[in-house]
């Protein structure tokens, strides 16, 4: 359970998701920056930062840099912004996650 901040009144205020808070400011900048983590690709392409890393597992995307399977993987924006304007792409992409998650049902390890 998450704790109730107080305002100065006093009274219980709902807790902050400061996660949508980073959200929300992401979204609202005037110009992206340059490089953009897993997590901020998923918001610029609406899939979770694990989605992400499934789309580069199957070569679908293609981060900067040469890190490795357990790294936290870098995107440059120019070519995030890119993809989010292709259909095809899109459409790809989300077959491949659509079939990701179908294979992780079958296989029992749907958490």
């Amino acid at each position: 359970m998450k704790p109730r901040s107080t305002s100065h009144n006093g009274l219980l205020q709902p807790p902050v998701d400061t996660w949508e808070l980073e959200r929300q400011e992401f979204e609202n900048l005037p110009r992206l920056p340059a490089i953009l983590t897993d997590v901020q690709t998923g918001w610029r392409l609406n899939c979770t930062a694990e989605g992400i890393g499934i789309l580069v597992r199957e070569k679908h995307l293609d981060a900067l840099g040469g890190a490795g399977p357990d790294d936290c993987k870098r995107f440059a924006a120019a070519y995030v912004e890119k993809l989010a304007q292709n259909w095809q792409w899109l459409d790809k992409a989300t077959d491949i996650l659509y079939q990701s998650r179908t294979k992780k049902k079958e296989s029992g390890n749907d958490k």
